[in-house]
This record gives structure tokens, sequence and C-alpha cells, in this order.
């Protein structure tokens, strides 16, 4: 159960970073470095952006679910990502690979936490979006919407 592991910090990624030392990272290494999100943010679907991306099994998604450390270690990354976006503006545009970011990030709280914590931060999302609606485009509305 290596995502598992990942989550709870005491395995690392394919790379061989665990969740700590990715939580470490500055907002140039967040911004640059594409293959952390898919660690962070598991789903039980290929990435499309990333072949090593791991593919949760319903069995693993139990096991994280249970997971005391993983759900707070969870929470940990959401808060962490949700920062990066606070602190930056640059994702507020037409397009941005940060919208699939964020598409991730809800669709894994979905799974691993539930409805309730999924559309809370859905909602935080939108709010901190909220400025720059004119300029994201409605794709990334709706991938949000759907997330």
């Amino acid at each position: 159960m290596k995502v598992l592991s990942f989550l709870q910090d005491t395995g690392p990624d394919h790379l061989g970073r665990f969740l700590s030392d990715i939580l470490r990272f500055n907002d140039t290494a967040i911004e640059t470095t594409h293959d952390f999100i898919q660690w962070m943010f598991p789903l039980d679907e290929p990435s499309s952006a990333s072949a090593a991306a791991p593919i949760l099994e319903a069995g693993e998604v139990a096991l994280i679910r249970k997971s005391s450390l993983a759900a707070h270690n969870l929470n940990d990354s959401v808060q962490w990502y949700c920062d990066f976006l606070n602190r930056n503006a640059h994702w507020r545009v037409a397009h941005d690979h940060n919208h699939l970011r964020i598409t991730r990030m809800i669709k894994s709280v979905r799974l691993l936490q539930g409805e309730s914590a999924a559309n809370a931060l859905r909602d935080k999302v939108l709010a901190m979006a909220a400025p720059s609606r004119d300029k994201i485009s409605q794709t990334a509305w709706d991938y949000w919407q759907r997330a």
C-alpha cells in the first residue's frame, strides 16, 4: 500500500520523496514540479499528466479512509495547496495547469473524505477564484463544480 504509506509520511513516492519533503517545497518548486500532485491527491483513475501516478484500488481507498494519520495529512496537504493558491494569482487566467490540479484535489478529497469535505473545499476554491471569474475559463469552473 504505497500510497497509504506516502499519505502517512512513512513511505516515499516514485522518486523517493516523502510527503513532508513535498510540503517543504517553495512556490517555485510547487509551480514547476509536475509529478507530486498525483501522490498528494491520489485518485482511482489514471492520470493523463503522469504515467507514474498511482491508481487507487477499492481496498486501498478503504484503508486510507480508515487512517486518521492519512486524513490529517490530507487535510494539511489541502491547506498547503490552498495557501499556495492564495499567495499566487498567476493561476487566475483562462488556462493554467493549476486548474487541473485543483480538480484533482477536489476529486481526491471526495474519494477519500466524502461529499461534505469535498463540497466545502470546492466552495473555498470558488471563493478564491471569484475575483477573477471573468478571466478563468468556463471549462475550469465546470470541472470544479463537477469534481
